[in-house]
């Protein structure tokens, strides 16, 4: 054997021999050198200095070894970690099984797959995240079935059990769960909610399948294309209602309520108009229009709002339909959009009328060239009291749909994007766009939000609400020969962002602001309107989509298996609940709900 030794380097001032002899050899070629050894080796005399080196770290290594019989107790209590972990192990497993069968995340993860397949169908260059969230929707309808005749205490109507395909054994996890309503603790589940407990399961259940009598009803809805406000819509006309939905996009919407099964039942009772809520001048034009043309209107909801700003390349894949003539489409989509094409029209027409005969001005448009659904864009003029800009600005703009004006670039964000950012053909969920961003409104904190942005949100969120509240309030009390005191609804859809009395994050802060405003025009307006019977009442929809960008969204579902708790079924559930209920208890003499802040079907603090 070779010796393991070195000639001795000069130490440098203040260096350790010890280190200095630990620097000389490498630790690999020891530990090799020692691998290379065999026991008789190790035993012989040509190791016996080795043998001495080695002893102190022998000794040491004997010192650490347990007696027999308390090794024998350490690998007992070993053993039994190992199977209490293993035990844990398949009872999470089962958990989660049980969990994952429950409808709402069975129905999400069916269609995430869909969209997977969707998403590989498209031959994408990188990988594609997609979100698990969505409704659970019965039958394949957008729906329960219509209800039945069983009484709640309420005195609304609930679907029958064994209509709804109620799963009918019960499942029980071995970790209890919390509640997402009343925190509570858990463990049966209920056969559609994995995170509410027994009675809030059933709670938000029957109110989910509830409905009331809305024949003879007049309804506005804004935001009623997609996600809740489509729900809502769908929950009014299935009651008997008939419904104004507004949308910046009305040939999309019409294509969508279509594709019901019961479309044929209802689609006389449906008005699609086009409105973009930023436009003021638009706004005033839609609510004179309708206190012109309708005799009554018994609610309003202002569903429409603005949490996540979105660039024109989101919306670039509805533009083709949305610029097809009036004349060119389809008989039924012009029955729908008939009051859409009147209204706008007649605007058109005057506006330009107006500024044909403005001095200066640019000449009329012709009538082929009047667009429907484009309220022109709302210009300040020289008199800051006025709602209402110098026609002649207002030409141009006259020709422009509220869909092409979604599509106009306001910030440098909105000029780029592309295929990359918002792959074609791909949607979500919601069939819209699928947004690759990294970062969107969601994560914003005040010095990163752009003037635009900011506008918009208020205007939409706040602003909008409050004018179409202004000028229609005369329309809702409005009542005919013995309907003196019936009730009339106004429902702002607002959010726990608007909240004062709960913790804040530095994000967001524009929408914070623009639901804390709305709530503050019902806390402020609600207790005068119920002496006319019109109750105002903000209502919260509860958490039904992660808003953060879909890679972080994503991630979040992957890794955890998160969901959230409720659908866009549940949220529209929670909005028309204070006018389901109302309708049903004011012929017994209660009074409708009035000047509250509703969350989970309860009042909540502001």
């Amino acid at each position: 054997f070779g010796t393991m030794t070195a000639e001795a380097a000069p130490m440098e001032p203040g260096e350790e021999p010890g280190g200095q002899r630990a620097a000389q050899v490498e630790m690999r070629d020891v530990v090799s050198f020692l691998a290379s050894l065999s026991v008789e080796d190790f035993g012989s005399p040509k190791c016996r200095d080795l043998r001495k080196a080695l002893r102190p770290f022998f000794l040491h290594m004997r010192s650490r070894e347990l007696p027999q019989d308390q090794k024998e107790a350490y690998e007992v209590k070993k053993a039994i970690r190992k199977q209490v972990a293993g035990i844990e192990a398949r009872r999470k497993a089962m958990d989660q099984r049980a969990l994952d069968a429950v409808q709402l995340r069975a129905e999400r993860y069916a269609r995430l797959q869909e969209l997977q397949k969707a998403a590989e169908r498209l031959e994408l260059d990188a990988h594609v995240p997609l979100v698990c969230d969505g409704p659970a929707l019965q039958r394949n309808q957008a729906l329960p079935p219509p209800p039945s005749s069983l009484a709640l205490e309420s005195g609304t109507r609930s679907a029958d059990p064994e209509s709804r395909g109620e799963r009918s054994e019960e499942i029980e996890v071995s970790k209890p769960r919390q509640c997402y309503v009343c925190k509570s603790r858990y463990s049966l589940l209920h056969h559609f909610y994995f995170q509410l407990c027994p009675a809030c399961a059933e709670l938000n259940w029957s109110k989910r399948n509830q409905s009331a009598d809305l024949h003879g009803k007049v309804a506005l809805l804004t935001g009623g294309r997609v996600k809740i406000g489509f729900f809502i819509a769908l929950k009014l006309l299935r009651a008997g209602a008939a419904v104004v939905v507004t949308t910046r996009f009305p040939r999309d919407a019409v294509a969508r309520f279509a594709k019901e099964a019961d479309f044929e039942q209802w689609r006389s009772s449906l008005h699609v108009v086009g409105l973009d809520l930023r436009d003021v001048v638009g706004i005033e034009s839609l609510c004179g229009f309708l206190s012109a043309r309708f005799q009554r209107l018994d609610m309003v909801i202002h569903n429409a709002c603005q949490t996540v700003r979105r660039p024109p390349a989101f919306y670039r894949h509805l533009l083709s339909a949305e610029s097809e003539p009036f004349e060119n489409l389809p008989k039924t989509s012009q029955q729908l959009l008939s009051l859409d094409n009147l209204l706008w029209t007649q605007h058109a027409r005057s506006t330009l009328s107006a500024a044909s005969n403005a001095p200066g001005a640019l000449p009329a448009l012709a009538h082929s060239e009047v667009p429907t659904s484009s309220p022109p864009a709302s210009t300040p003029g020289d008199d800051p009291s006025s709602v209402t800009p110098d026609p002649a600005t207002l030409a141009p703009l006259a020709a422009l749909t509220c869909a092409q004006r979604a599509v106009i670039p306001l910030v440098p964000e909105d000029l780029h994007g592309g295929d990359a950012l918002f792959p074609q053909g791909l949607l979500d969920n919601a069939q819209q766009q699928v947004d690759l961003r990294r970062v969107n409104s969601w994560r914003l904190s005040i010095e990163e939000v752009s003037t635009p942005e900011a506008a918009e949100t208020m205007a939409i969120n706040a602003l909008a609400p409050f004018v179409i509240n202004s000028r229609l309030i005369p329309l809702l009390k409005r009542r005919g020969p013995g309907e003196e005191g019936a009730p009339r609804f106004i429902i702002n859809v607002s959010a726990m962002e608007g909240k004062f009395y709960r913790h804040k994050t530095p994000r967001h802060p524009h929408t914070n602001m623009a639901k804390a405003a709305l709530n503050m025009m019902t806390r402020t307006c609600a207790a005068s309107l119920a002496q006319d019977a019109v109750y105002m009442n903000s209502v919260d929809t509860g958490w039904i989509n992660d808003e953060n960008p879909v890679e972080i969204a994503a991630r979040t579902s992957e890794t955890s298996g998160f969901q959230t708790p409720l659908d866009e079924v549940d949220a529209a559930a929670r909005v028309v609940d204070p006018i389901f209920t109302g309708v049903a208890e004011s012929p017994r003499g209660k009074t409708p709900v009035f000047g509250k802040f509703l969350k989970d079907y309860h009042e909540t603090e502001w």
